[in-house]
């Protein structure tokens, strides 16, 4: 069976990602080895766990299941269309260019492109229908989660851990966060240039709020942080095309992944 995830990754294209997906639903009822069972049972947690992030409405949930539902109708291509898929896949995994293989009259290219076609247009006005009702908040947490800087959140809970530390131990643990901090900045946004007094001066404002003040501002700390420490990042993180881009592809994957459905239910029924 070909791999969801590489189907979905951000290299491949939108197109070769459908084609890919509408070739393993097929493949998705055989047996597999208990390492593919545990692999999905992975999958199936990451997937849910995205959803919990989201926060999604019941109406939301309700959207979503039915673009679902739409997907799986067209799940399932017609026997010649299916072998067209396949010998258009092989091509592309032999170095044949896809969109020169989908204009080619020979290879089932034709019958290919048709019905991709088809099905990139009901993902794309599901995902356009599914994006218009999301709420502002909703939006930012998908374009951050999709992003690099993402890890900030876990440098984040290691100062919520270590900031109520003695005064003789702060200075040690600052700078290793510092180091950290500094570190992370340097593999995610190499082309900033951040002094160590503005790193520091972000961990002695965490150190110095209370309780209420860190667990009200916790949630989009580490965003703030990003400010500072990734500027080119954010930046693109406000690029109206990349969030499109961001938000449709976390979209595309809810509607796509072979056990979506089941577990949107599982969401959707949990008290």
């Amino acid at each position: 069976m070909l791999p969801i995830r590489w189907a979905l990754g951000r290299a491949v294209p939108p197109c070769m990602a459908v084609l890919a997906v509408l070739l393993s639903g097929s493949c998705a009822a055989q047996e597999s080895p208990l390492q593919d069972h545990l692999s999905r049972a992975v999958e199936d947690l990451s997937y849910l766990g995205s959803l919990m992030e989201a926060d999604l409405t019941e109406d939301q949930l309700e959207l979503l299941s039915k673009a679902q539902a739409d997907w799986a109708a067209e799940n399932a291509p017609a026997p010649d269309v299916q072998d067209a898929l396949s010998r258009v896949l092989a091509a592309v995994l032999q170095g044949v260019s896809l969109q020169e293989e989908l204009r080619s009259q020979g290879g089932g290219g034709q019958i290919a492109a048709t019905a991709l076609a088809k099905v990139q247009g009901m993902l794309s006005k599901a995902c356009d229908e599914l994006a218009a009702a999301l709420e502002l908040e909703q939006v930012e947490q998908m374009v951050w989660l999709g992003s690099s800087s993402r890890g900030l959140d876990d440098l984040v809970s290691a100062v919520a851990s270590s900031r109520k530390v003695p005064d003789e131990q702060w200075q040690q643990i600052r700078e290793q966060l510092c180091q950290g901090l500094d570190h992370y900045r340097r593999m995610v946004d190499p082309g900033a240039e951040v002094s160590a007094d503005a790193i520091g001066s972000l961990l002695d404002r965490a150190r110095a709020m209370t309780d209420d003040e860190f667990d009200a501002a916790r949630k989009t700390l580490s965003r703030e942080w990003a400010k500072v420490i990734l500027p080119n990042v954010v930046r693109q993180l406000d690029d109206p095309e990349y969030r499109k881009n961001a938000v449709h592809g976390r979209l595309r994957h809810w509607i796509t992944y072979v056990n979506g459905a089941r577990l949107v239910q599982t969401l959707a029924e949990a008290p």
